[in-house]
């Protein structure tokens, strides 16, 4: 068996021209030092990203946005209790770690919650009049830190073979099977030597047993009940490939905001075991 295709994308250091200044954009506008895998995928084929931002800019901007994002959550029970990673107390992490990855899962949660609503509204545009809170916005204000900050990006291609493998086991299990591969960015942040497979066990009960597919399913449910305004002033997008893309990154960008939540939980549980 050969290896999976992974989803082709634009990095961010290898952006030039139109994809560099929309990647300038999407940073400043959704307030974080990165660019999501869905842009960098979309930016592949000349002119979908633009076309897309088109429609998701303003909506980013406006205030209405951010309060809608910050009260997506998961109904029913409270998250599961987390086993213990036992197995990161030897991989000597030290502060310094656990506040870039503090900082990183603080990143990422912002960034999905808002690209959820976003996705929803580029794919569910709302008809009516604008409501009279609907006034221009301006672009976010950057709440979290520099990159700099973060965990790094890991390439996939430059990663051992068996943490490429456990990326490759861990998306297969959190997202639908399909090809190219889906490969969360936010994993690979975490793809250092032995901390995926020290993170895994501690997850996997929590995947295994349906809360993470059943509380991103409730934030699906939330984000397209959500009648914000500038869901009404979206204008559909016609292109398929841009319509098949939102719908893949819809589920994968609610199940990261469950996955981001249970990491975090896991990590500051083993940073105070450490302490």
């Amino acid at each position: 068996m050969g290896q999976p295709r992974f989803l082709p994308e634009v990095a961010e250091a290898e952006a030039v021209g139109e994809v560099s200044r929309l990647y300038e954009e999407i940073r400043r506008t959704l307030g974080i030092p990165f660019v999501g895998l869905i842009y960098r995928n979309l930016a592949v084929e000349p002119g979908r990203l633009a076309s897309a931002w088109r429609r998701l800019g303003p909506f980013f901007t406006h205030p209405a946005t951010s309060r809608a994002a910050a009260d997506l959550h998961w109904e029913g029970a409270h998250t599961p209790p987390m086993p213990p990673a036992g197995e990161l107390t030897r991989l000597g992490l030290n502060e310094r770690f656990f506040d870039r990855a503090g900082a990183t899962l603080e990143a990422y949660d912002r960034a999905n919650r808002l690209n959820l609503l976003g996705l929803t509204a580029l794919l569910y545009p709302l008809s009516g009049d604008l409501a009279p809170d609907a006034t221009p916005g301006t672009a976010a204000a950057v709440v979290t830190g520099p990159r700099d900050e973060l965990l790094p990006l890991l390439e996939l291609e430059a990663l051992p073979a068996a943490d490429r493998a456990m990326l490759l086991k861990m998306s297969q299990a959190l997202l639908p099977a399909e090809e190219p591969v889906l490969v969360p960015s936010l994993l690979r942040h975490f793809a250092l030597p032995g901390l995926l497979d020290s993170l895994w066990p501690a997850l996997r009960p929590a995947v295994a047993g349906g809360f993470v597919a059943g509380a991103a399913e409730d934030l699906r449910h939330q984000a397209a009940a959500a009648s914000i305004a500038p869901r009404r002033s979206m204008t559909p997008i016609d292109d398929p490939v841009t319509r098949r893309t939102a719908e893949r990154f819809l589920t994968a960008t609610s199940t990261m905001v469950v996955t981001g939540h249970l990491l975090d939980t896991i990590l500051k549980t083993c940073r105070r075991g450490a302490a």
